[in-house]
């Protein structure tokens, strides 16, 4: 019969033996294995890079196409200025305008107002003249009177408590 201390031993060993195999066996697949695990990441931050740079230029192709829009709309709206004033405003200005037009430049009120008459100007009809040294009717103190004299005037008394004995 086999003596236990040689059972035991031979226990030992292949106990050893076989942590070692285990170990050696782990570093193998877990070596063979990380550049997969690599080359799977990688591959996952490609695509989202290549996702990203499409987004981007969808961006600035919406972005292009917005302005273009916005460009047109503005041109539209020029156009509508122009035609109102020619229909509301006077013959000077609206040769002002059309000139403005001509010189494909933005019309400024400068411009338009260069070719006319101060005379013709007439002020709106809401508006009140100001006598000279006093304030306008848009000023704070418009409408409100000094009351120095009412308020010298005014006597003042004080309730007093009083006590009887």
């Amino acid at each position: 019969m086999i003596s236990t201390s040689a059972l035991i031993a031979t226990s030992i060993i292949c106990l050893i033996a076989g942590a070692g195999l285990g170990a050696l066996a782990m570093r193998i697949y877990s070596s063979a294995r990380q550049p997969k695990d690599l080359e799977a990441r990688h591959n996952t931050l490609q695509n989202e890079y290549n996702q990203y740079q499409q987004n981007v230029a969808q961006h600035f192709v919406d972005t292009s196409r917005l302005i273009a829009e916005t460009q047109q709309r503005q041109q539209q709206l020029r156009e509508h200025l122009v035609k109102g004033a020619l229909h509301l405003t006077s013959a000077d200005i609206s040769r002002a305008i059309l000139a403005q037009g001509d010189e494909e430049q933005p019309l400024t009120e400068g411009a338009a107002l260069e070719n006319l008459d101060p005379a013709d100007l007439t002020p709106p009809k809401d508006w009140a003249p100001k006598i000279p040294g006093e304030g306008g009717v848009l000023s704070e103190e418009f409408g409100l009177k000094e009351e120095s004299e009412e308020t010298d005037s005014i006597e003042v008394r004080t309730a007093t408590k009083s006590t009887k004995a």
